[in-house]
């Protein structure tokens, strides 16, 4: 293993772990939008995230 020092591994750690919760919320967003309104095309701004074309107009 190259980095050993413990701050550095906390730092990975840490920006691993906040990655790791932004890509779950972005999940649970879309997951909760196609239960909301199933079958309509998803916002601009999580189809942006996604590199989908149908996203409506916001």
């Amino acid at each position: 293993m190259r980095w050993t020092d413990h701050k550095t591994v906390g730092l990975q750690y840490g920006l691993t772990a906040l990655v790791f919760l932004l890509i779950g919320f972005l999940l649970m967003i879309l997951m909760r939008w196609q239960l909301a309104w199933p079958g309509q095309p998803m916002p601009s701004w999580i189809a942006f995230f996604l590199g989908e074309s149908n996203a409506r107009a916001a």
